[in-house]
């Protein structure tokens, strides 16, 4: 069993952990919110209208990948921002 496999927890629980984590760092405020975990990346999607959203965002994943496993992950945000319109 290999290091990651013993901290992380399962993909869908991952998944939805990061999720939930932006949703409250963000008030919710990112549209068409998508996470994604596979073979260690980590593809978080949405609309938000600021800048500041998409850092909480990217923040809430953070909050969520403990520092060992930063260097394991390949994050990838990718949160237009703009008119949400």
């Amino acid at each position: 069993m290999s290091v990651q496999h013993a901290i992380m927890p399962g993909r869908a629980d991952l998944e939805e952990n990061i999720k939930n984590r932006i949703v409250h760092r963000t008030g919710g405020r990112v549209r068409g919110l998508q996470v994604e975990v596979t073979d260690g990346r980590v593809e978080v999607r949405g609309k938000t209208a600021s800048f500041h959203l998409k850092q909480l965002a990217i923040q809430g994943v953070f909050d969520v990948i403990n520092s060992e496993l930063r260097t394991e992950l390949d994050i990838d945000v990718q949160i237009f921002v703009g008119p949400l319109w």
